[in-house]
């Protein structure tokens, strides 16, 4: 009969062979290369979505001549695009969205008193 001290030698050594069998299973790797994450069909549509709501949100803030809220959304898309997307297509819409963002927002509203007076003038 093996004795308590041989017991436990054993016991050691079948736990550190099942510790590096599964060490051998699991491989963690550090991306330091900056290429866009592989996602799957389902994470890859509502990224799509989330991407065309930052350019929606983008138009809306431009026509209410909102430039904070402008400069955001673009800036929000331009992250998006670096971090998820690949290829020449991204390239140029990166190109393209900080072409946009280099411009302000300088909306010049009319003045329409002019009409009002007349209107005015000739309801009397």
């Amino acid at each position: 009969m093996p004795s308590a001290t041989e017991s436990d030698a054993g016991w050691k050594q079948a736990l550190d062979d099942i510790w590096q069998q599964m060490r051998s299973l699991v491989v963690i790797r550090h991306d330091q290369t900056g290429e866009a994450a592989v996602l799957v069909p389902e994470q890859r549509y509502f990224l799509y979505q989330n991407l065309r709501l930052q350019l929606e949100s983008a138009r809306l803030a431009l026509l209410n001549a909102d430039n904070d809220n402008y400069q955001h959304s673009l800036q929000t898309a331009i992250n998006w695009l670096q971090q998820y997307f690949t290829g020449d297509q991204r390239d140029a819409l990166l190109n393209t969205l900080k072409k946009l963002q280099d411009a302000q927002i300088n909306i010049s509203i009319p003045d329409i008193s002019g009409s009002l007076n007349w209107l005015e003038e000739y309801q009397q």
